[in-house]
């Protein structure tokens, strides 16, 4: 159930670790010197399940600081011209030049637990996402969708295939604040939908927090619907 994080420990400077439940009946064993062989423990709810979440409150000092909701939908729609402005390109041929016009600021990621948590926020949590676009240049199953804007970009999505199940998964999409109620995200998942359908894959899968009303409405709006909810603590011993 515990997991050692190499990556984030390397990132924020703290011995980091990750606790995944899934029933309350797993938690029987864990200990509080489990917890303390980490500087930070992110503890992981993965059904939401209210008897863990009475477990960590009543047995550890961990906070909530996020509910992840997963939504998905069947790939429907595929227009018979695609968006001539929306540019799909997969990610080991995508110009590096373009990838660094996709800004990461602190508030585009506000509701993230990465920002949200304040000792995670003054280490720039809010980087692990410029982190996340440079490292996906290397993997061959993942994609850009991009709108150009000038000599920036506007908007963009980073989506993932996965050929075992025929979904397409989006892991981080953003708009431009000033381009923002323009329908661009809406292109965007349009066109990531056509591209879905057109390469033969079923699903489309997206996740966001809880908190990110406007998120969930637009996935609501293109017909996504609600799968999961993970409940988020996090636990600091330092």
């Amino acid at each position: 159930m515990f997991y050692q994080l190499d990556w984030d420990t390397e990132f924020f400077g703290v011995k980091c670790g990750r606790l995944l439940v899934d029933d309350v009946s797993e938690l029987s064993d864990v200990k509080d010197e489990d917890f303390q062989k980490y500087d930070f423990t992110s503890i992981y709810n993965v059904n939401n399940e209210p008897t863990v979440n009475k477990w960590i409150g009543e047995n550890t000092i961990a906070f909530l600081v996020d509910v992840n909701v997963q939504l998905e939908k069947k790939a429907l729609s595929a227009r018979d011209e695609a968006d001539a402005e929306i540019i799909i390109e997969n990610a080991t041929e995508i110009d590096k030049e373009t990838v660094d016009q996709m800004s990461v600021e602190r508030d585009d990621f506000k509701y993230s637990k990465f920002v949200r948590d304040e000792k995670l926020s003054e280490r720039d949590g809010y980087c692990v996402y410029k982190e996340w676009l440079k490292n996906s240049l290397k993997a061959e199953h993942k994609y850009f969708a991009y709108y150009p804007s000038g000599d920036t970009v506007g908007g963009y999505i980073l989506f993932s295939v996965n050929e075992e199940d025929k979904a397409v998964t989006i892991e981080l999409a953003k708009v431009n604040e000033n381009l923002r109620g323009r329908r661009v995200a809406t292109r965007m998942l349009d066109a990531v939908e056509r591209f879905a359908v057109l390469e033969g894959y079923r699903k489309l899968r997206v996740g966001t927090q809880m908190n990110n009303i406007p998120a969930i409405n637009l996935y609501h709006s293109r017909g996504y619907k609600e799968t999961s909810r993970t409940s988020v603590f996090h636990l600091w011993n330092i």
